[in-house]
């Protein structure tokens, strides 16, 4: 394999990784050599490979390159999803589109494999800048997948955003609406709890695990830190399987003493942020992380913001506009994977804090939005639904009444952050 396919060192390792487990298996059965089961194993039925032509908001031409890989459709038609990343390339879809293929013949689902994807980065690219490419992705892709052919969906910079964007190229295409992609937004006719599923899933998936060996989530103690986000988020994901905080001990303590507390063993779980969650993880054998805030953000969210008061802003709106256009930069350039490095040792830096944690956090435990994304949200009403929802967080917890909340514009300055956004 790797001579006939050389420089795709991820695909190596996946395959080699799958054949070392059933090596023993195949070899008690002489019909599987006779038929070379193992090549077409592992050798996709097909791979598309196109250029991919879009053009930017100020009319400069791009090129990117797509791919789509069928793996494998022996029980099923293919499915996988669609990644748009720098690091996209034939390697990392092939190891995927492979994997995949076991993945979904382990739902006893008829499914086959595939995945797909391009080298295009969203980040830092306006909705129809993003818009505009997965069309371009889509009309070169059109023609070979399908119900009954080939299923996309999401992944990695692929949201209900954008495949509500291919799916609409495609049924304009293909001039049927029978669905075709998964993950779709819920307008575009979307599963209601899909955003949820995954984040649940892990939850649900512990209590089944719990029950073969007899052992029930009630009654674990848990450390956690009060009137934080670790208490936001371990209260939603208990609240998600029908339990509450009578139903477990918790142990309310400071981040540091909630990492001591788990690594010691004085505790069964813990709710905690990074990067004292990635120390955990990294140090612990066998610890797993079950949910992250993003898993419930349709009924909770924490936001940080810069306040002012309306005098200073009338006194000094230059400054502000200033102060705010700086702001809006600084997350375009720290949303780049290639100043990951360098904002890190800035932070690191400023913070005290080690650069190597900084890093990891920069690199796989958040999702940096720019500047452009954050104007394009107060555009489609996201950041409004941002803060309508703390709003309510805040009044279910008694911190306000339901006749103290307010218009979000009565509060957050659209006009300043508008003109500002204007560089």
């Amino acid at each position: 394999m790797k001579r006939r396919f050389p420089n795709e060192p991820e695909y190596h390792q996946a395959v080699e990784e799958v054949l070392n487990t059933i090596e023993d298996t195949y070899n008690r059965n002489i019909e599987f050599e006779k038929s070379n089961l193992i090549e077409r194993l592992c050798i996709p039925d097909r791979i598309f490979s196109f250029r991919v032509t879009w053009t930017d908001d100020q009319g400069n031409v791009h090129t990117n390159m797509g791919y789509r890989i069928q793996h494998n459709n022996a029980i099923g038609p293919y499915k996988g999803g669609i990644r748009f990343h720098s690091s996209v390339n034939l390697s990392i879809l092939k190891f995927l589109a492979f994997e995949q293929t076991f993945k979904n013949s382990l739902t006893t689902l008829p499914m086959g494999g595939a995945k797909g994807g391009s080298d295009f980065n969203p980040k830092g690219k306006s909705n129809a800048e993003i818009m505009r490419f997965c069309q371009a992705y889509i009309l070169e892709l059109w023609r070979n997948i399908g119900p009954g052919t080939d299923i996309p969906a999401g992944d990695i910079g692929v949201g209900g955003r954008e495949v509500n964007y291919m799916y609409g190229m495609y049924k304009k295409l293909a001039r049927e609406n029978s669905g075709t992609f998964t993950g779709k937004g819920l307008e575009s006719g979307g599963s209601l709890i899909r955003p949820e599923a995954t984040g649940y899933g892990n939850v649900y998936f512990l209590l089944e695990m719990l029950k073969t060996r007899n052992i029930e989530l009630k009654g674990k103690t848990v450390a956690y830190s009060s009137g934080t986000s670790s208490e936001t988020i371990l209260t939603n994901a208990l609240n998600s399987v029908g339990l509450t905080m009578a139903d477990i001990t918790p142990m309310d303590m400071d981040a540091a003493n909630v990492v001591t507390a788990m690594l010691s063993g004085g505790v069964d779980a813990c709710a905690i942020w990074s990067p004292q969650s990635l120390t955990i993880l990294d140090e612990m054998e066998g610890a797993t992380k079950l949910a992250q805030n993003t898993d419930f953000s349709d009924i909770s969210i924490s936001l940080a913001s810069w306040i002012a008061m309306p005098e200073y802003l009338e006194a000094h709106h230059d400054v502000a506009v200033r102060f705010m256009r700086a702001l809006l930069r600084a997350m375009d350039y720290a949303a780049l994977e290639e100043n990951y490095e360098e904002v890190s040792g800035w932070v690191a830096d400023f913070l005290a804090l080690d650069v190597e944690d900084v890093l990891i956090q920069a690199r796989g435990d958040a999702d940096w939005l720019t500047g452009k994304e954050v104007l394009a949200g107060i555009d489609d009403g996201t950041v409004d639904g941002y803060y309508e929802l703390q709003q309510e967080m805040m009044v279910s917890s008694g911190a306000i009444t339901e006749d103290q909340k307010c218009p979000v514009s009565d509060y957050v300055i659209y006009d300043i952050i508008k003109e500002a956004g204007n560089y």
